[in-house]
């Protein structure tokens, strides 16, 4: 058996990297929602731009 110290420290991190999980989440479920107002070019643009982030470029 771990020491209860380790087992809370496990526990901790578990949180908090389920909590950054969770927020990616919904960052990207947020992002993904188009206005539908928006135009076929926009939307391109909109989807140019991101790319290259998410690729770290």
């Amino acid at each position: 058996m771990m020491p209860l110290p380790l087992q809370f420290l496990i526990l901790l991190v578990a949180g908090w990297v389920s909590r950054q999980q969770q927020e990616l989440i919904e960052n990207l479920q947020e992002e993904n929602r188009t206005p539908p107002t928006m135009t076929g070019a926009e939307i391109a643009a909109q989807v140019d731009r991101g790319l290259p982030a998410r690729l770290g470029n």
